[in-house]
């Protein structure tokens, strides 16, 4: 992959046992990773919370999964039609799977914003969250159903409570 920007640079990523899609990796793991942090150590605060977790990270991953997949994906074999084509897609060329990777990254991060957003608002305490956000960050859709059941099981509490006057 190589791009110039209008002074000239040339930026080339290098897939066949070069650095450089591992350095990609690690940074952007890490950056998904302070966005974790955010959410569950600093729920409150709303900058991290909703400009750099809901903004600003989710924009750089979307961003760069443009920069390495749409290219890639017209001269890459497989598709979506099958599991195969699927497998065949992603195992065709390591950017690709570093793009399928910011794809997971990026979308999980923000169903953790999402579900830390309903907890806010529906009342579930930020304790009860915190296991619903490791297994979203570890399991992606396991962490969201977690987070569905607590929040049931809260809301009938608090309805419980109300009903009996308390």
């Amino acid at each position: 992959l190589s791009l110039r920007s209008s002074g000239g640079a040339r930026l080339c990523i290098r897939y066949r046992g070069e650095p450089m899609l591992e350095l990609l990796f690690s940074i952007l793991s890490s950056i998904a990773l302070v966005g974790w942090v955010v959410l569950i150590g600093f729920p409150r605060w709303d900058f991290g919370r909703d400009r750099l977790v809901g903004l600003a990270i989710p924009m750089l991953f979307a961003l760069a999964y443009l920069v390495l997949f749409p290219p890639l994906f017209f001269q890459s074999p497989g598709g979506y039609g099958s599991i195969d084509e699927v497998a065949t897609l992603l195992m065709s060329d390591p950017r690709i799977m570093l793009a399928a990777w910011l794809h997971y990254l990026a979308f999980d991060l923000l169903i953790g914003r999402i579900i830390l957003l309903e907890a806010q608002r529906s009342g579930v305490p930020h304790w009860a969250t915190i296991p619903p956000l490791v297994l979203c960050f570890l399991f992606g859709p396991v962490g969201w159903l977690t987070f569905k059941g607590i929040a049931f099981v809260f809301r009938r509490r608090r309805e419980r409570r109300e009903s009996l006057g308390g």
